[in-house]
């Protein structure tokens, strides 16, 4: 036998499955009568729907006043210690990344084969500047092919501004 899905306002004919308004007394599909007991099921079904609804609303207005109510304070309150301290490294650890790529990248483009780079250790230390201004400087070992097509290593020291986006000076060691 067929599942009957119940609706509000709605029923399906037993015989052909079609959609029926809950009031009518037959199907306008098949034109078969819509039996007693379908129609009183479905006046029952939609009596609970009706006296559910209220309940229903005024949990879900109560759900969303407490989400709004816990969100409003989690925005509002002041940062711990701890997260202000964790949030500053991490920031210190994204610009010390920032500066260690910008000096590889400079590097790379200084080679006369670019594409043959191959980074081989980045380091950046804290640093104050000639300038007097906190930057980083970068100690960097880096693999590529020299003219002749032969494989060097060399190492380098650059320094970069505290944003570590720009590079200042660049010493190669050897």
């Amino acid at each position: 036998m067929a599942k009957i899905r119940m609706r509000v306002g709605k029923m399906q004919c037993r015989s052909c499955l079609g959609a029926v308004s809950s009031v009518a007394e037959a199907c306008r599909h098949c034109g078969k009568e819509i039996p007693a007991d379908q129609v009183e099921e479905q006046q029952t079904f939609e009596k609970r729907i009706k006296r559910a609804t209220p309940y229903t609303s005024a949990v879900l207005v109560i759900a969303l006043l407490g989400i709004g109510t816990c969100t409003y304070r989690q925005a509002t309150r002041e940062p711990t210690a701890a997260e202000t301290q964790a949030d500053n490294e991490s920031g210190k650890a994204a610009a010390k990344f920032l500066a260690e790529v910008s000096a590889a990248a400079i590097l790379r483009g200084r080679m006369k084969n670019p594409p043959s780079f191959h980074l081989v250790e980045a380091k950046a230390n804290p640093a104050i500047m000639d300038s007097g201004n906190p930057g980083f400087i970068v100690a960097v070992i880096y693999r590529g092919t020299n003219s002749f097509g032969g494989t060097i290593t060399r190492r380098a020291m650059v320094w970069v501004d505290e944003t570590g986006n720009t590079p200042l000076k660049v010493i190669d060691v050897d």
